[in-house]
């Protein structure tokens, strides 16, 4: 079962009026929670629809407009799955659909029987896993596997951010030998800033070591 776009509406309005609380906006738990427990509960409503539950849930993928609600989104679905979180992945986005929303998730569940259920492989402790997270870094049903997105971040924390073979396979691609820095685009944005380049406009400056030159 595949459900997308699940958040805090109460498909009337943008944002459920729980969720806004216009009249007294500052009582109670905080807007992200109100609005990750909506969130949650249309999330149940849909697994329910469907003849599924959070216990079934292989995956879940949330989406936020700012890094400020992740621990109150954390928290309400630690709660949601009692602890037993599926494997996850999280992308920040400029803006949703809906006025106000900060949150969206999309998650894929599993609708069991006597032979298809849902079995956490791992617990996260054993990895470096945030600490309001919490999730299984593993997952099966059936014969179906699910592991969180998975990026060329270190494994080891002195080698962090990026794997050491990773950058260096990176680095390789580039013709300057590395890879960039914050600064490497203070001269082009101070340029494309000042009267200089007052007689440019509608062009591309690449600015990436040489890149895409190969």
């Amino acid at each position: 079962m595949f459900a997308t776009g699940q958040c805090g509406t109460d498909y009337v309005h943008a944002l459920a009026p729980e969720v806004l609380q216009s009249g007294h906006p500052f009582d109670g738990p905080s807007k992200p929670h109100r609005e990750a427990r909506r969130l949650f509960q249309n999330v149940a409503e849909v697994l329910a629809e469907a003849g599924s539950s959070a216990s079934d849930v292989v995956r879940i993928d949330q989406y936020y407009t700012s890094p400020d609600v992740v621990d109150a989104y954390h928290e309400t679905r630690r709660e949601f799955f009692k602890g037993k979180i599926p494997p996850s992945t999280s992308n920040l986005h400029r803006r949703f659909a809906r006025a106000q929303q900060s949150m969206e998730v999309q998650v894929m569940a599993a609708v069991p029987d006597a032979n298809f259920s849902v079995r956490h492989e791992a617990g996260a402790g054993a990895y470096k896993i945030h600490p309001s997270s919490g999730y299984s870094p593993a997952l099966s049903a059936g014969d179906f596997r699910f592991v969180p997105g998975q990026t060329a971040e270190a494994l080891r924390e002195e080698d962090a951010p990026i794997d050491p073979e990773a950058r260096r396979a990176t680095e390789a691609l580039i013709p300057l030998g590395r890879l960039g820095q914050p600064e490497d685009l203070v001269g082009a944005v101070l340029f494309l800033a000042a009267d200089e380049s007052r007689w440019m406009t509608g062009s591309t400056v690449t600015v990436d070591g040489g890149y895409n030159t190969i």
